[in-house]
């Protein structure tokens, strides 16, 4: 039917991306440093033991170096900071994320729960702690910071390392293991090689095709997809899965089944990929479509029914999402412009503003749906468990996975 009649029938394009983990380069290392790690050193030696289990009871009895450690990332001069190169100031921000985590149960511990946070973490979960990573503030360089603040606003974005996810320790089991010494500059290569060889060592969170190049993530981004399925099959609307890279197409078939119409990504960036999808999609006859991506779990169906409502009398429409990009872009065939995915700084939070500036150049009548969120980091998927509740989506494979795989603290 969808085939015979495809110009009556509305169409969502998911785009689902297997990332691939990128080498990095060995960098000649500046050896000066100019801060004393040797009482986190000793934390470490003394209270964690050789499989990353955390004594926090004796921790917490004898925290003295821990919080002389502390105490010194305050007052670390930030001229002298500045002195260093990005190893160094990378190895110096992964230790105090990692040391002020610690910081962050011991001042807590033993952890209270509360009873909606029970039911979906366990009570002694690093979760149980309110405001965690975005409002418990720490003082470094004798400024104010919070756990969310050094991963996304320093690590992320002022330095070019994707290891640094293998080595920021969240306090769970899921997360990778706590190292059992400092980071060091003049190693860190060395140090991120090794943590990221035995994070993914560890089947229940990567498996790896290395003959392919392929990283297969955690099985809750499976679930993701497959909510985002569930929902889009619910709808009278046709479906086209594009897919990136192209060698994915074996696991997908094997994973999702046959009955889905699979199609290869065609692009050498995000934008180049949307446009290439909607263009392939229109040239098959549909004359409405709209794309979404596979990182919005919970996305209501009410949004798409929206969106093509919308398309009956806009030109364009697109969904925000609360981090600055968008979770939606749709148009009707006779409006489609392929300028809205040119010149884009995919990946920041100006996509949605640039894309929405492209519209309007091109005098489109856009439609914006409600703002929404995009689940990437560990506190958006926190905030996905606190604005759920008790709704629909608490049923959801999602749920279902974040209940059987977030465990206890590691703990000796």
């Amino acid at each position: 039917m969808f085939e015979k009649h495809k110009s009556y029938i509305p169409a969502v394009i998911l785009m689902l991306i297997l990332k691939l983990l990128s080498p990095t380069s060995q960098a000649e290392q500046a050896n000066t440093s100019g801060f004393d790690f040797s009482a986190y050193d000793s934390v470490l030696k003394t209270f964690v033991n050789e499989k990353a289990m955390v004594n926090y009871r004796m921790l917490k009895a004898q925290r003295r170096r821990l919080d002389a450690f502390v105490a010194a990332l305050g007052k670390l001069p930030r001229r002298t900071y500045e002195k260093w190169d990005d190893k160094h100031k990378i190895a110096f921000w992964l230790n105090a994320y990692n040391g002020l985590t610690l910081k962050a149960i011991i001042d807590n511990y033993p952890i209270k729960s509360s009873f909606l946070r029970s039911r979906f973490w366990p009570k002694n979960s690093i979760r149980q702690i309110p405001g965690v990573w975005k409002e418990l503030k720490f003082t470094v360089m004798g400024s104010q910071v919070t756990l969310w603040h050094i991963e996304h606003e320093i690590l992320r974005k002022k330095f070019d390392e994707p290891r640094i996810h293998m080595a920021m320790v969240c306090a769970a089991m899921g997360c990778p293991p706590l190292r059992g010494e400092p980071y060091e500059g003049g190693k860190l290569d060395e140090q991120l090689d090794d943590q990221t060889r035995r994070f993914l060592a560890d089947s229940g969170k990567f498996k790896i095709d290395s003959r392919k190049g392929t990283v297969h993530l955690s099985e809750i981004f499976n679930c993701f997809a497959e909510d985002l399925l569930s929902m889009v099959e619910s709808l009278d609307v046709g479906l086209r899965l594009m897919f990136h890279p192209l060698e994915a197409m074996s696991e997908l078939r094997r994973w999702l089944g046959d009955r889905h119409n699979y199609r290869p990504q065609s692009g050498d960036d995000l934008g180049a990929r949307l446009k290439s999808a909607f263009v392939g999609a229109f040239e098959e006859g549909f004359s409405k479509v709209v794309a979404i991506g596979s990182d919005s779990p919970d996305l209501p169906g009410d949004f798409l029914r929206e969106a093509f409502d919308a398309l009956e009398s806009h030109d364009a429409v697109i969904g925000p999402s609360s981090d600055g990009g968008y979770y939606l872009i749709g148009f009707s065939r006779d409006s489609f412009v392929t300028e809205a995915f040119d010149n884009i700084a995919w990946s920041t939070s100006a996509v949605c503003d640039q894309t929405l500036e492209r519209l309007r150049t091109k005098r489109l009548n856009v439609h914006l749906l409600p703002i929404w969120h995009d689940v990437d980091t560990r506190a958006d998927l926190d905030d996905l468990v606190t604005r759920t509740g008790d709704g629909p989506f608490s049923s959801s494979r999602t749920f279902d996975q974040i209940r059987r795989s977030e465990s206890q603290m590691p703990q000796s």
